[in-house]
């Protein structure tokens, strides 16, 4: 067998895969090798940008679960450990985020089914979180919610409604705790999210935009 065939069969095995193992490949790209802890978490969105995701520079720690490719995140982002986003259907991250370990961002539910069957038609909704936004540790966003830029999400809130930009959102479901005070926006330059990333993490190297 030549290189050529020999290569062509690989890719032919491969897209044999997607088609009739379509869960099987997700979970093993995006979850089993994007969310490896042998890939640096400062170059994790390159690789889920091969997979298909639409991700600027960011941080995304091992062990984060992405399960499709419906996923945007902007420049600067920090995702901690063993977040789950849950992308039935789109999830978009603003710039300069930063989302604590444990979180949920979960696009898909069920209507209220029978007694037979609580769990009834599936339904979903798409998440977006906004420019600047902390979210605490083990909190769950639900489908269908927007979180303005801005906001604070307290550890362990559930949030089922829109959060109106900069505020403070807390407890089970999420209700504003009270005003943020307004700054002027952040610069948004990769020098300043190195910086930022450095802080956290002294002694790893962060890439430059060429990098």
């Amino acid at each position: 067998m030549t290189a050529a065939s020999g290569k062509g069969a690989v890719g032919r095995a491969r897209r044999f895969a997607r088609r009739v193992f379509p869960r099987f490949w997700r979970d093993l790209t995006l979850t089993k090798v994007a969310g490896s802890m042998m890939i640096p978490s400062w170059s994790r969105w390159r690789v889920l940008n091969l997979f298909g995701c639409t991700l600027e520079q960011c941080h995304l720690a091992p062990g984060t679960i992405v399960s499709d490719t419906r996923l945007t995140v902007g420049r600067g982002t920090f995702v901690s450990y063993r977040c789950f986003l849950d992308t039935t259907d789109r999830i978009t991250i603003g710039r300069s985020c930063a989302i604590a370990m444990n979180v949920s961002l979960v696009t898909s539910s069920h209507e209220l089914g029978p007694s037979a069957a609580r769990a009834g038609a599936p339904v979903h909704g798409p998440i977006t979180v906004g420019e600047g936004v902390w979210i605490g540790a083990g909190a769950t966003v639900l489908p269908g919610v927007t979180i303005g830029s801005g906001c604070v999400i307290a550890a362990g809130a559930v949030v089922t409604t829109d959060c109106a930009p900069d505020g403070l959102y807390a407890g089970v479901p999420a209700r504003r705790a009270r005003d943020l005070e307004l700054s002027a926006p952040p610069r948004s330059t990769d020098t300043d999210a190195r910086s930022a990333r450095s802080s956290r993490y002294p002694n790893r190297p962060w890439p430059s935009r060429t990098g």
